[in-house]
């Protein structure tokens, strides 16, 4: 498993270890069911936020299946959990899609040919306070 854990922050690319819904579930229970036992695992953690890179993950908290993230790896799309205010980052192509299919409200993107996805993640923790890791 590949975590890199200190006390402030989490990232991970496998897949967290919560429930899931059977797959006749529908997607939009399945995200809320995601995030409700997240936010209690995530309360109860001494983490101040979680940072999803997989896929699987960013579905598991989102509820919006990026197929271009699966297929160009380079493409990241990141969710970036802390507190009570998740926030999915995207390439600009995936925005609007997202935006229509995620549950997390806080769309942001970044510009694959001027910037790197990394480079937005550090921006943004930057602003959640969370630059020292």
């Amino acid at each position: 498993m590949a975590w890199t854990t200190n006390r402030r922050c989490m990232m991970g690319t496998n897949s967290l270890n919560f429930d899931t819904p059977s797959p006749e579930v529908p997607k939009r229970e399945m995200a809320e069911h995601a995030h409700r036992r997240f936010k209690l695992e995530f309360e109860e953690s001494a983490f101040d936020a979680i940072v999803a890179i997989s896929p699987e993950n960013v579905l598991y908290l989102s509820g919006a299946w990026i197929e271009t993230q699966r297929l160009i790896r380079d493409r990241l799309a990141i969710v970036v959990w802390t507190g009570d205010h998740p926030v999915l980052l995207v390439d600009i192509n995936e925005e609007s899609f997202c935006r229509d299919t995620s549950e997390i409200l806080d769309v942001r993107s970044y510009r694959e040919q001027k910037e790197t996805p990394i480079a937005a993640l550090s921006d943004l923790l930057r602003e959640r306070g969370l630059e020292r890791g």
